[in-house]
This record gives structure tokens, sequence and C-alpha cells, in this order.
């Protein structure tokens, strides 16, 4: 699988942006289909970066499980959450509704957000969207030109700064956004009183 997918990686748009494009409202759509914690902290950098050149996007996030509404609820760019079955094969009615609903969505941007992954190449491939950022393996353009992409959530981080260089969207330069979890301020200082008082 991950070799048939490995040949559906695209590094370069196929067409420049239309005339008069306003990308800064764009409709992006991030895929990382992946149920653990850990994994879908890894997209945080792409949607900072992801805000700070178009503000006035709207990201939906196709993730798996039910995480991602609570990490990232306080995103006010995130429009929707969709959300596949962590275990596909018992719940194949509910995955192929979302494979539809994803179709019907329209799309500016579709990014794939891991590069080794085969499922989110392949979802990336069946989004309706203008643009699609799945991303290749061991991209010269990436590995000569940074120090740091071998980095699992930085790689795709720098595929896609190549890619809207390439569409003259005006990008981050250096190194890579840190991950984050978007926490409001009531919330860190929340979490200050409660470490005080260990």
């Amino acid at each position: 699988m991950r070799w048939l997918t490995s040949k559906l990686a695209s590094a370069s748009p196929k067409k420049p942006l239309p005339a008069g494009f306003d990308y800064t409202a764009s409709r992006v759509l991030i895929v990382r289909p992946n149920h653990r914690l850990g994994n879908q902290i890894l997209i945080s950098p792409i949607i900072a970066e992801l805000i700070k050149a178009m503000p006035h996007c709207k990201i939906d996030l196709l993730l798996q499980g039910n995480l991602g509404p609570i990490l990232y609820e306080h995103v006010t760019q995130t429009d929707n959450f969709i959300t596949l079955p962590r275990k596909p094969f018992k719940e194949l009615g509910r995955y192929f509704k979302t494979i539809w609903n994803l179709r019907k969505n329209e799309y500016d941007f579709a990014i794939n957000a891991v590069q080794s992954s085969s499922s989110g190449r392949l979802y990336t491939v069946l989004a309706n969207a203008r643009y699609k950022i799945i991303g290749q393996e061991n991209d010269p353009a990436i590995l000569n030109t940074t120090t740091d992409s071998r980095h699992i959530a930085k790689y795709q981080l720098y595929t896609m700064r190549n890619y809207f260089e390439q569409l003259q969207i005006p990008v981050e330069t250096g190194k890579a956004t840190p991950l984050t979890i978007f926490l409001t301020e009531q919330e860190k200082e929340n979490g200050k009183r409660i470490l005080d008082s260990l």
C-alpha cells in the first residue's frame, strides 16, 4: 500500500492560483487519519502556520477517533471535524459514509499531514480539492534546504511551505513552528495554579 500510494505524490502545483483568488480565506482540509493523541498534536504546527498565512481560512480536520474536537476546540478557524472510525472493518457503513461526505465538500487545499502515511495520501487524493499537497518521501527540495526535516511533524510542514512558495503565497521562514495545544489564557493560568500548588 505504501509503495502504491507513493506514486500519488505531488511536490509541485499543477496550475497557478486563479486571478483574483483570495487565498487568505481558503477552505482547507488537513488529513491525519490516526487516533493517537501524540499523532494528532503533530499536526499543530501546520495548523498554526496555515492560520498565519491564511488568517480567514476555514479548516476541516480528517482524523480518527474523538480527540480532535477536544485538542482544537479553541482554534476558531476549525470548521468541521471529519472522524473516521478506529476500526473501519467493524464499521464499514460509517467508514464509507465518511468517504462520501469527504467527496461532497469542496476545498481549495487538501494537505496530507504526514508523508509516510499511505491512508493519508489516499484520503488527500480522494478529497475534492483544487490543490492537493501530498508530499513525497526523501524530497531533495526539503532535505537539502533544512536541517531538522527528519522530524515527522516538520517534514510535511516544510513540504507545505515549499508548495505555497511555488504558488506565491507568503510563508514562514526558518525553523519550523513548534508543537502547541492552543491553550487559552484561562487554561494557562489554571495550569500555573496547579503547578504552583505542587
